[in-house]
């Protein structure tokens, strides 16, 4: 039987500290990897709960860092919202808290 959420804490605490990630930072990364197309900071409100701070201050923060990228940006005075997607790094990160979290890695 797997029993992932028995460690999930002491992963989520290691690659805080190891990556310099907030717990929050993580869970987002978690929650879009997924996405395989384009996603705006309006399909994140929708779908996920977070707060005003997650969107003004740690979303730039992960885009200032490389983890998600703007794929389509918007024209000046367009009432169309930034396109964002993640990148090779946030699949790779994602991919080892995963291997991680079952055993078949060490961090």
């Amino acid at each position: 039987m797997r029993n992932y959420l028995k460690y999930l804490s002491d992963t989520l605490y290691s690659f805080q500290r190891k990556y310099d990630l907030t717990d929050n930072q993580i869970r987002f990364l978690l929650f879009i990897n997924d996405e395989n197309k384009s996603f705006t900071k309006r399909f994140i409100r929708e779908n996920m709960y977070i707060s005003q701070k997650f969107n003004d201050k740690m979303f730039p923060e992960l885009v200032k860092r490389d983890y998600i990228f703007v794929f389509e940006k918007r024209a000046w005075n367009s009432n169309q919202p930034n396109q964002y997607r993640v990148t090779g790094k946030t699949r790779r990160l994602v991919d080892k808290f995963y291997n991680v979290l079952e055993g078949k890695e060490e961090l």
